[in-house]
């Protein structure tokens, strides 16, 4: 079928999927219970092991606005990606499976966007912490912003990285609506990366902006494990593949935006932060790595180049950070070696003790 023909709705929403068969009928039943219907569906099913591709399929069977795209296991931009070629729509929303959104989403963001043809709008989240162990609430909040309305590109580029820094530019899609035009028009598209896609993408499509609404409704509630991380997902090659091209990326926006002493103050905390972090790597135990093979890695990350320039940049040290970052910038692998080697086995003793005090404290 000629897609060009089929009658355009004003939102597609785009949902990729990977082992969702349990979380994606709770997604589903808050889009369904939209008070604004003129939207589409696009399922796109990331190689699941599961029963996702099945049930994706009974339901783009059984709603004419449902499209279902299964593909081979690429990852979440990837998969976002095969949703912007298909899309219809006038405007593009991202959901993950796992969460579900406010029954009025759709018909608060359409409404701010088509006030001010913006080509952004951005709102709060609620986010629900659980235990992975009993599927009990742990904690809950909101994320909060204030209205802000940025009707020139002159605007939203001047004010840019003060949202970004406070967190209402920063993080995933799903809190926010695009302009599917700027998208196609520009190509924008997630990026071949594992992990830290949906940052790069929105910081791609920050470069098009030309007009933005924030407004403060909290309309998606976000679901987080509390043992997330416990599973040392991040290895040796997320420095190469993903904190490089987060900061490249970053660094090009705030350069071509332009930067004052807050800007360049945040930017090069979060670098000192991130190298440190690189660092760590080499420390995951399931990395398994000798002295020999830690050691080689910081090397590696002392001597890149990106990184090597980036550094001569930086006057605003982090607090706590200076002794780490003299020897990074001295080069001193074996020295930035022992440094961390201390600095975990300090964190081994407190750890345990925290515990003692936590539960002596909880216990009078």
């Amino acid at each position: 079928m000629n897609i060009s023909l089929l009658r355009r709705p004003k939102i597609s929403i785009i949902i990729p999927l990977y082992n969702a068969e349990k979380e994606i009928s709770r997604c589903m039943e808050s889009i369904y219970k939209q008070t604004f219907t003129d939207y589409e569906i696009i399922l796109i099913n990331d190689g699941s092991k599961d029963n996702s591709a099945e049930i994706c399929r009974r339901y783009a069977e059984s709603d004419s606005r449902v499209t279902f795209i299964d593909k081979e296991n690429g990852g979440s931009g990837s998969a976002r990606n095969a949703g912007i070629e298909v899309a219809r729509g006038k405007y593009i929303y991202f959901c993950d499976a796992d969460d579900e959104i406010s029954e009025n989403l759709l018909e608060r963001v359409y409404a701010v966007a088509e006030s001010g043809n913006y080509d952004l709008v951005v709102f709060s989240v609620h986010s629900k912490i659980i235990n992975s162990d009993t599927g009990e609430i742990i904690r809950e909040y909101n994320t909060t912003q204030e209205d802000r309305i940025l009707k020139t590109r002159s605007d939203f580029r001047s004010n840019f990285s003060h949202l970004y820094y406070e967190g209402v530019l920063f993080g995933a899609p799903y809190n926010k609506l695009f302009k599917t035009s700027v998208i196609r028009d520009n190509n924008v598209r997630f990026p071949d990366l594992k992990r830290g896609q949906d940052e790069i993408f929105n910081m791609r499509y920050y470069r098009y902006v030309n007009s933005c609404a924030v407004i403060p409704d909290s309309l998606y509630t976000y679901y987080q494990f509390d043992d997330i991380g416990k599973n040392k997902k991040y290895r040796l090659n997320y420095f190469e593949t993903t904190t490089k091209t987060y900061f490249a990326t970053l660094k090009d926006l705030l350069d071509e935006f332009g930067t004052d002493d807050y800007t360049k103050k945040k930017f090069q905390n979060s670098f000192v932060y991130s190298i440190e972090a690189a660092v760590l790597l080499a420390f995951n135990p399931v990395e398994k790595l000798d002295k020999k093979s830690k050691t080689d890695f910081i090397k590696k990350v002392i001597n890149d180049d990106f990184v090597t320039v980036v550094s001569k940049e930086v006057t605003f040290i982090p607090e706590g950070y200076a002794v780490f970052w003299q020897l990074f910038i001295s080069k001193d692998a074996k020295g930035i070696y022992k440094h961390i080697s201390r600095k975990l086995t300090v964190e081994k003793i407190k750890c345990p003790l925290r515990r003692i005090k936590y539960a002596l404290t909880n216990n009078k």
